[in-house]
């Protein structure tokens, strides 16, 4: 779908606006915690930290460092 003016982009821009604060006050509600780990936690004998996301291990390691970084920065 292709933004054609000011007014669908401004609206565009605002959804995902929320959309991306809402997943930081959740995270901050879990204590920068993913709240679907504790499930998977359950259903799971690893511990590496990339056993629930599909990341390479050093990445998933610094996951809230480095994507908390690029959410300040945009």
């Amino acid at each position: 779908m292709r933004c054609t003016t000011t007014l669908d982009r401004r609206a565009w821009f605002g959804a995902l606006h929320v959309v991306i604060v809402a997943e930081m006050v959740t995270l901050l509600a879990y204590r920068l915690k993913c709240p679907l780990t504790d499930g998977a936690e359950r259903y799971s004998e690893g511990r590496s930290p990339n056993f629930d996301v599909f990341l390479p291990r050093r990445l998933a390691r610094w996951n809230e460092e480095v994507f908390s970084g690029v959410r300040v920065a945009a």
